[in-house]
């Protein structure tokens, strides 16, 4: 087996390569061909020559894309992607990189300037979420599902009274981050500038009713003017180009791909805010000492294998899920922290499993720091391009909670500490975060606290929240102490009873360190998965 400390030094210098900036192939790669094109849309190149737009052209990275007022078009991306630009629009391919393969170098970074587009992800996105992003003048926008539209209003006369400048984003499928708040399916995001988190607005504004689809090509009757049909193609310097060639493999079949329609809204829209900070930059990253330990918890969509190997009871929707972790000699597991003492890349490998969270360049949001008996206990939730991998693949967090103390007890040093002491109870200390699937933050309400038998033969968690957009969530759980600390075993302490609204809710679990050399006081993760109706995850502390 290799040492910790080999295990260690290559953990940092993974972290410092995905800290380094990266450097553009100043070769221009292409990045797809249009496979429809509806009136006059134009490509730009990086030296400002443009050309205009035919099917089967070929658009590449660097280059922009402005179509007119009454023009769209449809591109293939080479990843398989789909890109649905809208009229009076003006973006740009700032970076495309696809390989054909999803090592993790692949690349799609759009600009939106003006105007709109719908796009759908292909390989890129599917895997490596965190290589595909939108920015507008107003907001960064990560793509963390298949299926979205983003449209940027400038601040003209005339708009609509449903409609401000700023920028819009609506997730049809899958799910976006916009300026760090999570849109889901059937939702818009609204933000007027960048230093402004986005909201989500409590009824889809008029600018995305749907555009009527372009005429199908006719198959009879007479046929089009061929000197009208040139001059609409025309090139601003009157030279027409010559028609490109069909793309070589068959990449554009048909006259167009369609688009699915977007699912109609189901519910009713929530909207949400929260105070943002930017993670500071990790320039500089540095192990935490052994005796730092902490929590966490991440909301994610997937298919869930709850029973491995069996998998008997799979299913796909909102899960939320947790864990703890001490760092401790002889065993291997790494917190790495930026200048601020905030995390970015925390994993974990032994006999029971493995997992790694890397913070990427996800935003830090609600994060704070306080005091208990002497211990420095800091917090926050990680919204944004970042990435978590256990044993069942790699995850597409939505939110990553985390909480942290530089003074925790492992679970060996725990036990014999709670021998000594009788029963306890713990009170909720004003830190943590806590939210749903739809982003909705939460706070702890009555009821809510942290109770541990004498020597710690039983410890049970409860968690009550406040009311937030009509839900309100009651969970308990119960387990052992090495259930708490997930010592030796697969899983935290289960949920023994729970409810959203007041309709039970039968899976979830929690697990937790105490911190202090007496136990003063317990940092504590916790989940709760409520099938269709959604997920909540969080963090809290509490004291003694």
């Amino acid at each position: 087996m290799k040492s910790n400390l080999l295990t260690l030094y290559r953990i940092l210098a993974l972290a410092l390569l995905l800290a380094a900036a990266t450097i553009a192939n100043p070769a221009f790669a292409s990045a797809g061909r249009f496979q429809f094109v509806h009136g006059d849309i134009r490509i730009v190149a990086a030296d400002g020559r443009a050309r205009p737009a035919q099917k089967g052209e070929e658009v590449n990275e660097g280059e922009a894309i402005i179509s007119a007022s009454n023009a769209s078009a449809q591109m293939l991306m080479v990843d398989g992607g789909i890109v649905a630009i809208r009229p009076d629009t003006h973006m740009r391919i700032d970076e495309y990189k696809f390989s054909g393969q999803e090592d993790g170098s692949e690349r799609s970074f759009f600009s939106l300037l003006k105007g709109g587009f719908r796009s759908i992800t292909g390989l890129i996105g599917k895997l490596h979420k965190e290589n595909y992003r939108i920015t507008t003048p107003a907001a960064t926008i990560g793509i963390r599902g298949t299926d979205s539209e983003t449209i940027h209003v400038l601040p003209t006369a005339g708009l609509p009274s449903d409609v401000q400048p700023g920028t819009y984003n609506r997730v049809n499928t899958g799910a976006t981050v916009v300026n760090g708040t999570i849109v889901g399916p059937n939702q818009v995001a609204f933000t007027p500038n960048l230093a402004t988190p986005a909201v989500l607005l409590p009824r889809m504004p008029s600018i995305f009713e749907p555009p009527k689809a372009p005429q199908a090509p006719a198959t009879e009757g007479p046929k089009p003017d061929k000197k009208a049909d040139d001059k609409e193609g025309e090139a601003p310097s009157g030279d027409k180009p010559a028609q490109s060639p069909p793309p070589p493999g068959g990449i554009i079949a048909g006259e167009n791909v369609q688009l699915p329609p977007p699912p109609p809204p189901t519910t009713a829209l929530v909207g949400a805010a929260s105070t943002t900070g930017d993670v500071a930059p990790a320039g500089s990253v540095y192990p935490a000492p052994f005796g730092y330990g902490g929590v966490g918890a991440d909301i994610s969509w997937r298919s869930v294998c709850l029973n491995p190997p069996s998998c008997s009871n799979n299913f796909t929707g909102w899960v939320g899920g947790g864990g703890s972790m001490v760092l401790e000699a002889n065993t291997n597991r790494t917190i790495l922290l930026n200048s601020s003492g905030f995390p970015v890349l925390i994993a974990e490998s032994d006999q029971y499993g493995s997992m790694k969270y890397t913070a990427g360049t996800a935003t830090l949001l609600d994060y704070g720091q306080t005091s208990i008996a002497g211990t420095t206990v800091r917090w926050g939730r990680y919204v944004g391009p970042d990435s978590f991998v256990d044993d069942q693949g790699t995850r597409d967090s939505m939110v990553m909670h985390l909480m942290w103390a530089d003074n925790a007890l492992s679970y060996a040093q725990a036990g014999p500490v709670l021998s000594s002491l009788g029963a306890l109870n713990f009170t909720p200390v004003a830190a943590g975060t806590i939210s749903d699937e739809r982003g909705a933050s939460y706070l702890l309400a009555g009821g809510s606290g942290l109770n541990v038998a004498a020597a710690g033969a039983t410890i049970t968690l409860n968690i009550n929240t406040n009311t937030v957009a009509g839900r309100q969530w009651s969970l308990t759980y119960s387990g052992t102490l090495d259930k708490f600390y997930q010592a030796g075993t697969v899983g935290g302490m289960p949920m023994s009873l729970g409810y959203l609204n007041g309709s039970p809710i039968t899976q979830g679990e929690a697990s937790g360190v105490f911190i202090g050399a007496g136990a003063n006081g317990a940092l504590t993760s916790f989940s709760a998965n409520a099938g269709a109706a959604g997920a909540l995850t969080g963090t809290a502390a509490f004291m003694r």
